[in-house]
């Protein structure tokens, strides 16, 4: 309308009187041009503004588009998540998401409604938390006169004023903690249909992550095999006073000899994880025993190997998973030192009588022509004869 009244005051206008009307259209485009199209915006601002989506929230047209449209997980951490802060007015929030391996949780930190960081952290370090509200089962409000007290006092220690536990089938997948209030009068409606997508979202993530693992895990099943029969001695060395015989080892069980100044070393590294995971744990636990054996050379001491091989483990969080036991045979000598960093190995003599293994180092005298084995979930390994 403010354009054809504007072209029609130009035709009408009386400093054209007697020009062609050619000339009208030519000034109005003009203006149109330099004057009318950049600041339209501005012009109609005022006739056709509508409220925004923020607006109507607080509205009777109660609005959870964002929600109900499907997500991932990184939709989830940088779209949902602050469209949601938005919605609830609380500017701060850590978001806690279980890993495949659920061993861990990632918290992600929101501030001002933005992703300010993540990082990992174990299950243990927040068990007080999580396991109270995978019992308690729904959004827990610390206003809420219906939140048991055991569960507020929990919240009021951690400074937590809304807390949504996301459960899938029984589990707890991941939590979103808030330290304010919302005075949204949808939030309990919002954050309940928000945490039943959230559990779906992240358990399909962890099921779409598994099967990308098990292709890998098939191909480096191959490659550990291929390890074991590439790597793995048949005949194990001659060590004087000794007889030293290796099993038929059909366990994820890797045997590796080496000397030093006095004595003769078999170091066994095991695992019982299933699949290609065998592959990863023995590969790099027998590339580091081989580094540390040749950074070391002849000199390297029992207690130094031990340490290593312990900090490998834990530094790659393979306690539990991977499983060492060190033999050391002086040549000529009548007993033998054990070294054990697991629970699955058993010392049996030649009776079939088990001899206690503890964890560490132990000393162990052998008799003559006495034969002793050891065996790897009731599978022998290595056995040891004294020769008289």
């Amino acid at each position: 309308m403010l354009i054809i009244a504007g072209y029609t005051y130009l035709q009408s206008a009386i400093f054209l009187v007697g020009y062609e009307q050619e000339l009208a259209t030519v000034i109005f485009v003009v203006l149109a041009v330099v004057i009318l199209i950049p600041v339209r915006d501005y012009l109609l601002e005022p006739f056709l503004t509508f409220p925004s989506w923020e607006t109507l929230i607080e509205t009777q047209q109660h609005h959870l588009e964002f929600l109900a449209r499907p997500f991932t997980l990184q939709t989830l951490l940088n779209q949902i998540m602050p469209d949601l802060m938005i919605w609830l007015r609380i500017p701060d929030a850590r978001l806690f998401i279980l890993q495949q391996e659920r061993r861990f949780f990632d918290m992600h930190v929101y501030r001002r409604g933005a992703l300010k960081g993540s990082r990992r952290i174990t299950r243990k370090n927040v068990i007080p938390i999580t396991r109270m509200f995978r019992q308690f089962g729904r959004v827990a409000r610390r206003e809420d006169p219906t939140v048991p007290e055991h569960v507020e006092k929990i919240m009021a220690a951690y400074r937590i004023a809304i807390a949504v536990p996301f459960i899938h089938r029984g589990r707890l997948l991941g939590m979103l903690i808030f330290h304010h209030p919302t005075q949204n009068r949808h939030a309990e409606r919002g954050l309940e249909l928000f945490a039943a997508k959230a559990a779906i979202t992240i358990h399909d993530h962890i099921l779409k992550s598994r099967m990308q693992n098990i292709a890998e895990y098939d191909e480096e099943l191959r490659i550990a095999t291929k390890i074991r029969q590439m790597l793995q001695m048949q005949e194990a060395p001659e060590v004087p006073g000794w007889v030293l015989k290796t099993g038929r080892i059909r366990s994820a069980t890797l045997i590796e000899y080496f000397h030093t100044n006095d004595r003769q070393y078999a170091v066994l590294l095991s695992t019982k994880a299933a699949g290609g995971v065998q592959a990863m744990i023995l590969s790099g636990a027998l590339g580091y025993l081989f580094a540390t054996v040749r950074i070391k050379g002849p000199s390297l001491r029992l207690s130094s190997l031990l340490r290593r091989m312990q900090q490998y483990t834990q530094e790659n969080d393979l306690t539990g998973k991977l499983e060492i036991l060190v033999v050391g045979l002086r040549p000529g000598a009548k007993e033998m030192t054990v070294a054990s960093m697991g629970r699955s190995y058993r010392l049996l003599n030649e009776d079939g009588e088990e001899t206690a293994l503890p964890p560490g180092r132990t000393t162990f005298r052998c008799r003559p022509d006495s034969t002793i084995s050891l065996h790897y979930q009731d599978e022998e390994i290595l056995s040891f004869s004294k020769l008289p």
